[in-house]
């Protein structure tokens, strides 16, 4: 946001459009959302903003109030495959088949989540999640502050979020199979089965809400990754308290 004035201030090339993309529009924090409105309140002549969000009601009504809708499913199975077996083969990678289907079940539909899954170390990030969530509620101290301090790094950016990409997923998927049996993946429905209380969910849902929150208050804020990573999951042991196994 901070560089959106100077590009407003330029003219479109061979007097066509300008477009600006705001992606994530949902993670913005209030000052990026208020330079954002100033510049829909007065847009310059011939300038498309396009702002993607996953969650539509965490940007001000505002902003909302001043844009048109356009909702976009994710992609069905199998042209999901077909993307991204179409970009690997243009890359030059190759990954087994166990790799891929497991990176196309938690790419929820984003091809480019599943090309991260797919090439990156995603796979033993969702393992070692996995592993973590299903010793719960006991807490393997010294693998989890080996864990927090893995994803604490500044420098680290890409795997914090897809850490915490994939535990609210995680989550969710948890909740679901639990209240109507479906939507797990591999031995989540083992988990869900052996961590939640179907007649009483409450705190698994408080607890998915509240890491969601903080999370965008780490990111927003700059808070200390290492700690949220900790506090993540004391949240996870009192909901799993709340039903012991």
């Amino acid at each position: 946001m901070r560089r959106l004035r100077a590009f407003l201030g330029h003219s479109a090339g061979e007097g066509g459009w300008r477009v600006v993309i705001v992606d994530r529009a949902d993670d913005l924090n209030q000052n990026a959302a208020n330079a954002l409105l100033k510049a829909l309140e007065e847009p310059p002549q011939r300038t498309l903003f396009l702002l993607v969000a996953a969650a539509e009601g965490q940007i001000p009504v505002t902003i909302r109030s001043r844009c048109r809708t356009l909702r976009v499913g994710a992609l069905g199975s199998q042209d999901l495959e077909q993307a991204v077996a179409a970009a690997l083969s243009r890359d030059g990678y190759e990954v087994d088949a166990d790799t891929l289907e497991t990176a196309l079940l938690l790419s929820q539909g984003s091809v480019r989540r599943a090309l991260e899954l797919a090439t990156g170390d995603g796979i033993a990030l969702y393992g070692d999640l996995v592993a973590a969530v299903g010793k719960l509620p006991e807490l393997d101290g010294p693998r989890l502050h080996k864990l927090a301090e893995r994803l604490g790094s500044p420098s680290d950016t890409e795997r914090f979020e897809l850490f915490f990409s994939l535990l609210l997923g995680l989550l969710e998927r948890l909740i679901r199979a639990a209240a109507t049996g479906e939507g797990a993946i591999g031995t989540e429905g083992d988990l869900a089965r052996r961590l939640l209380d179907r007649s009483d969910l409450a705190p698994w849902v408080e607890a998915w809400e509240a890491v969601g929150l903080a999370k965008a208050d780490a990111t927003s804020l700059n808070l200390d990754r290492t700690l949220l990573v900790l506090e993540t999951f004391l949240r996870l042991q009192q909901a799993a308290s709340a039903h012991p196994a």
